[in-house]
């Protein structure tokens, strides 16, 4: 019955998917999918012997695979929500590689032309037509610009913005179809389908990869040893992307930064720095730092590639986040788990002293271990591993991150063996603390908050006006009796009055202690004085009242 709610390319498209899925022997999970009704289960049982043979995780990541662009991106995502899959198969999906054979020069100069009206060859000096490199989304190659500035092109592949909606509505479909199962009620599938579209469809629009990227260097730029490549906007669409191209040795090839008299040990530390502080101070962070998106420059930088795929924080949230680090190093257990819940991450807990219990267990294994031997990325993902048995769902956002700190970390230690995260995580978070928490923060959330207060004061008229017009066209009804009204009335009346002296008290309080803090001598330091005062004795006022009305 879902076929009829498909396109006839949708359709199409969903019969590829079956075949590659019942070639591999993915049986239980097309049906629990729905694909089993869909079109009928006869062709489940064309799968090919040799496949049966391999682990079922295995079978998973070569039919993503085949199945092109979205799919492998799908296996991305999935591969940083352990929340959702098992240990097995976040490691084998892991292993998923983006390149594909490329297409010929002549099917990629149309995509330039759409958007700049010339060829390649046209746009710059000298440009490579062989591509360095190929992957399902995009192709990228080597040009030099006009001035003689050496750059790197990647061009979208045409039609992969076709396929991938074709493949983003169907698995929308899909995820309403088998959300009706009880069983998989609990993973929420078509909220699942809607935040990988997002994802998917960023990584799409090349213009917000530039954009992340110069926002990454420009929070980096206080750091020397950090590179971000320049974008060259000229050059720079929806569908192409031209940044500088920067020569450099693969952050694994040892041999060749040895040889270059290059400090690993520097290099590690500058990674793991540097992506802390992404993630704390500045809430935008690389959320893919894989071998092949890190290159150490000639000079002994670090470089930072393909910022397509991103975290990001709000500032609530990274604030939480320090704290939930300084638990973990702290190992403070009841600290870790209310961190948790305040950042959302844990939301419906059947069980919680199971997961406390538990939780327990996991921190006690580390907590006999050498500080350099504690692994911050290991131990967050072993906390997610945790949720996934207690059935709990955590956001996105927190799986790439505890993912990219896992690679970060695994790639430290692989440049410097002794390296410890306990040591180069301290100061980092240290000084994200101590600017959060620092008196010029703390002016700036007071200012905040008095233009928000000064927003809802100025909007107050307008708002009894909207109530006073609803009541005189009688949109307002009370259906209680005159003397429960009249009680109700004066009870609210009293509730309003005192809710108004409330914000009205820390209004000023709040006032006079921004002002005491600009101007700590002189006349108008005499005046917030004055009003501290005066607010002290309101609070009294109205804290006796309280008190005699028996109503707290």
């Amino acid at each position: 019955m879902a076929a009829l709610f498909l396109s006839r390319r949708e359709l199409a498209r969903a019969w590829q998917i079956v075949k590659v899925i019942g070639r591999y022997g993915l049986v239980p999970l097309a049906q629990a999918l729905g694909l089993g009704s869909l079109l009928g289960v006869w062709y489940w049982r064309r799968t090919e012997r040799r496949f049966l043979e391999m682990p079922p995780q295995v079978r998973l990541r070569l039919a993503l695979t085949e199945l092109g662009t979205t799919f492998i991106k799908l296996g991305q995502v999935l591969s940083a929500r352990s929340d959702l899959l098992p240990p097995e198969y976040i490691a084998e999906l892991s292993k998923l590689q983006d390149e594909v054979p490329p297409l010929p020069f002549d099917q990629m100069v149309g995509v330039f032309r759409a958007d700049f009206g010339f060829s390649p060859t046209e746009a710059f000096r000298t440009f490579d037509t062989t591509p360095a490199a190929s992957a399902s989304i995009g192709q990228v190659y080597y040009a030099q610009l006009h001035d003689g500035t050496e750059v790197v092109v990647k061009i979208q592949r045409p039609g992969v913005e076709a396929l991938v909606q074709t493949d983003l509505s169907l698995l929308r479909h899909l995820a309403d179809f088998a959300n009706r199962s009880r069983r998989l009620q609990r993973f929420d599938l078509p909220s699942l389908a809607r935040e990988f579209q997002s994802i998917l469809l960023d990584e799409l629009l090349y213009t917000l990869e530039a954009h992340n990227a110069e926002t990454l260097a420009q929070e980096m730029a206080e750091r020397p040893k950090v590179l971000l490549p320049q974008v060259y906007w000229t050059f720079t669409s929806r569908h192409v992307l031209t940044t500088q191209r920067i020569y450099g040795y693969k952050i694994t090839d040892f041999p060749a930064i040895d040889a270059a008299g290059i400090d690993r040990r520097e290099i590690a530390v500058v990674l793991a720095d540097s992506l802390l502080e992404q993630i704390l101070m500045h809430g935008l962070f690389h959320g893919d730092p894989h071998p092949g998106n890190l290159l150490v420059t000639l000079d002994g930088r670090l470089a930072f590639l393909d910022t397509g795929m991103v975290g990001r924080f709000d500032r609530k949230t990274r604030e939480l986040l320090i704290e939930l680090a300084a638990s973990i190093f702290d190992q403070d257990i009841d600290a870790i788990l209310l961190h948790l819940q305040q950042l959302g991450v844990v939301q419906e807990i059947s069980n919680l002293p199971s997961l406390r219990r538990d939780l327990s267990h996991l921190i006690t294994k580390y907590y006999f271990l050498p500080r350099k031997e504690l692994r911050l990325g290991e131990l967050l993902q072993r906390v997610n591993f945790l949720l996934f048995e207690h059935n709990i769902r955590m956001a996105y956002e927190f799986g790439l991150m505890t993912k990219a700190l896992f690679l970060a970390e695994g790639i430290a230690l692989e440049l410097d063996p002794s390296f410890d995260y306990n040591r180069a995580a301290r100061p980092v978070i240290d000084e994200v603390r101590q600017s959060y928490y620092s008196f010029r923060t703390f002016y700036k959330d007071a200012e905040r908050e008095l233009r928000g207060m000064r927003r809802q004061l100025v909007d107050l008229p307008r708002r009894l006006s909207s109530v006073l017009s609803y009541m005189e066209r009688g949109t307002i009804h009370v259906s209680e009796t005159d003397d429960f009204y009249e009680t109700k009335q004066a009870t609210t009346a009293l509730l309003v009055n005192r809710a108004i002296f409330a914000a009205l008290t820390i209004g000023l309080l709040i006032s006079a202690c921004v002002l005491l803090a600009i101007h700590p001598t002189g006349w108008i330091a005499r005046i917030a004085v004055g009003v501290l005062i005066a607010d002290s004795i309101f609070l009294i006022v109205l804290l006796l009242g309280l008190l005699r009305s028996g109503r707290f």
